[in-house]
């Protein structure tokens, strides 16, 4: 007869759960740490600025030709995406040094993100910008080239210039409205109602970026807090002369723009502290959304509908502005 024991059978080593549940929870957490810091270089707030310029470009130029065809321009959105995250990435490799001094809690100089990786990835979304704007039509890549050329310039040259370093950074956001015109069939030198439009983005920009320049200094900014405000007057001007009819909706996301910049520009009066500066930079940046809509709102019936949906990204963004900062 067989023999009964009251040996139980061999189990898992519940011994060792602890130690397993803790490297599988570091490892999760490198992993959440890793994903953060590289939503953290692309300045995930202001990744939902950039789809409205190609978006924007292409309405304005289907409200002239009385067309509603804006597929090509979701490409131009996509294309505008990547050549838009590799100069962020790009700025970061070029500022390593400057940012260990003055930032040192940022991916790059806080060794969160190699810098190896973050100038192969950089290269890689250029590449694939590049080789998407080809795909769409020569204009387009025309538009993308001269876009890739103005980044590399500005990080490499420009940025420490005080007036082209600033009318550069603006010109990228001309050139990335002009990216979702040409996929519509505009030809790569704007004219008209799109040549003002693209103006006004290189001037926002371009005073956007002369309030950033010394972002980490207590300094008075003086009258030159007041330029955001400005260009967004001649927009309120520009849309006034041009919109007719259903158009004339874009004037309320102008106007909440105007009046959302009013209040950012009373905030930097005196000497406003570095944070309030960055804060305000990235707050500036995310009004462009509201342009960017009250461009679309030109064209009617679609434009209308991608102005609305832009200006549901406006309250995300901002809410992501909390946790990644945009400047």
């Amino acid at each position: 007869m067989q023999r009964i024991t009251d040996t139980p059978p061999q189990s898992f080593p519940l011994t060792f759960l602890p130690s397993q549940t803790f490297i599988l929870y570091m490892s999760l957490q490198t992993r959440s740490t890793q994903w953060r810091s590289w939503l953290q270089l692309i300045r995930l707030p202001n990744l939902l600025t950039v789809p409205g310029d190609p978006l924007a470009g292409a309405c304005l130029v289907l409200a002239l030709r009385g067309s509603d065809q804006l597929w090509p321009a979701l490409w131009a959105a996509l294309i505008a995406l990547a050549l838009y995250a590799a100069g962020l990435i790009l700025n970061d490799c070029m500022d390593l040094e400057e940012d260990r001094l003055h930032r040192p809690k940022r991916p790059l100089p806080s060794g969160e993100i190699p810098l190896v990786q973050a100038a192969t990835a950089a290269v890689l979304l250029l590449l694939l910008g590049l080789g998407g704007a080809i795909a769409i039509g020569p204009a387009t890549a025309t538009i993308a080239a001269l876009l890739t050329g103005t980044i590399l310039l500005y990080n490499r040259y420009l940025k420490n210039i005080p007036l082209l370093g600033s009318l550069s950074m603006g010109l990228c956001r001309g050139l990335s409205l002009m990216l979702g015109a040409t996929a519509v069939g505009a030809p790569p030198i704007p004219s008209g109602l799109l040549l003002a439009a693209a103006l006004l983005l290189v001037l926002y920009i371009a005073a956007v970026t002369t309030l950033a320049a010394r972002e980490h200094q207590a300094i008075g900014l003086g009258l030159k807090r007041w330029l955001p405000y400005k260009v967004l007057l001649l927009l309120m001007l520009l849309l006034l002369i041009t919109a007719r009819d259903k158009a004339l909706f874009s004037l309320l996301p102008a106007l909440i723009a105007i009046t959302e910049c009013l209040k950012i520009t009373r905030a930097l009066r005196g000497v406003p502290e570095p944070q309030v500066v960055q804060a305000s930079i990235g707050s500036y940046i995310r009004l462009l959304i509201l342009v960017q809509a009250s461009l679309c709102f030109v064209q009617f019936p679609i434009g209308t509908t991608v102005g609305v949906l832009l200006i549901l990204l406006w309250p995300l963004s901002c809410r992501l502005g909390r946790w990644f900062y945009a400047s």
